[in-house]
C-alpha cells in the first residue's frame, strides 16, 4: 500500500497513514511495546511489529532516497515515540483505551509537535524529488542492510554522518537559492528585450521556419517574431 499510494512519502501523509492503519485500526501498542529499561520479566505478548514496519520504509528509505519527504531521523523518532513518549500519540491498546484514560485531554498529540515548522524542518530530506512513478524496491537479500542508525547506535558514531547530511542541506538550500535567482534573472531579461523592442531600440529576433518544398528539400523561411 505504501508504494502504490505516491502521496505517503509525504511526512504529513505518513502520519496519516500511521495513524489510520495502526493507531486508529487498534494496533496494540501499550502490549507491543511494553518494553522497560527497569523491566525484569519479559511479556509474553511483547514484539516490535510497528518496528518492523519502520524498518522496512527505512530499507525502501535507502534504496530510493529521494523518492521520501522525510529523512532517516524521523523514522527513529517514530521508533523512540512508539516505546517512550512524553505524547499520548502511541498510549493504549485501542480507541476505547485511550477514550477511556481520557488520552486527548490529558496529552499532546506527536503529529501537532513534529509538525510544528520549527521542527519539522529537522525531518525533511534535503533530496527529496517528487517521484510521478511507482517505486518498486529490490527484495534480494543482498539489496537489505543493517540499520546502524538504529541497531548500532550506541556502537558507531552517527556524527559524521550528521555532519554530511548537513553540508548536504546547505548544498541543496543555495542551489534552491541560485535557481531562483536565475529565473529572476530571466523574467527582467525578458521584460528589458520586450521594452527595447517596443521603443525601437533592437528588432524583433528572427525566428526560422522549417517548409517542406515538393521536390521533397526542406527550405528554411525566416520570418520575424512580432509576438514579444
Amino acid at each position: 500500500m505504501h508504494l502504490l499510494c505516491l502521496y505517503n512519502m509525504w511526512i504529513t501523509r505518513f502520519e496519516a497513514l500511521i495513524e489510520r492503519e495502526w493507531i486508529q485500526a487498534g494496533h496494540p501498542f501499550r502490549t507491543r511495546c511494553n518494553k522497560s529499561a527497569y523491566a525484569i520479566t519479559k511479556h509474553r505478548q511483547e514484539s516490535p511489529v510497528f518496528l518492523l514496519f519502520i524498518d522496512c520504509v527505512w530499507q525502501i528509505w535507502q534504496q530510493f532516497p529521494c523518492s521520501f519527504e522525510f529523512n532517516e531521523k524521523f523514522l527513529l523518532t517514530l521508533f523512540q515515540h512508539s516505546y517512550s513518549s512524553q505524547f499520548g500519540t502511541f498510549l493504549c491498546n485501542n480507541e476505547r483505551e485511550r477514550i477511556h484514560c481520557k488520552v486527548a485531554d490529558r496529552s499532546v498529540s506527536l503529529w501537532s509537535y513534529l509538525n510544528r515548522m520549527e521542527i519539522l524542518q529537522d525531518f525533511m530530506n534535503p533530496m527529496y524529488e517528487p517521484n510521478p512513478a511507482v517505486i518498486w524496491p529490490s527484495v534480494a537479500p543482498q539489496s537489505l542492510t543493517v540499520w546502524t542508525g538504529l541497531y548500532l547506535r550506541g556502537v558507531i558514531n552517527q556524527a559524521p554522518q550528521d555532519e554530511a547530511w548537513k553540508e548536504i542541506y546547505k548544498i541543496r538550500e543555495y542551489d534552491q537559492e541560485l535557481r531562483s535567482k536565475v529565473n529572476k534573472l530571466r523574467r527582467q531579461l525578458a521584460s528589458l528585450e520586450r521594452e527595447a523592442i517596443s521603443h525601437g531600440v533592437v528588432s524583433p529576433p528572427m525566428q526560422k521556419v522549417d517548409v517542406p518544398s515538393g521536390d521533397g528539400m526542406d527550405n528554411i523561411a525566416v520570418t520575424s517574431n512580432n509576438n514579444l
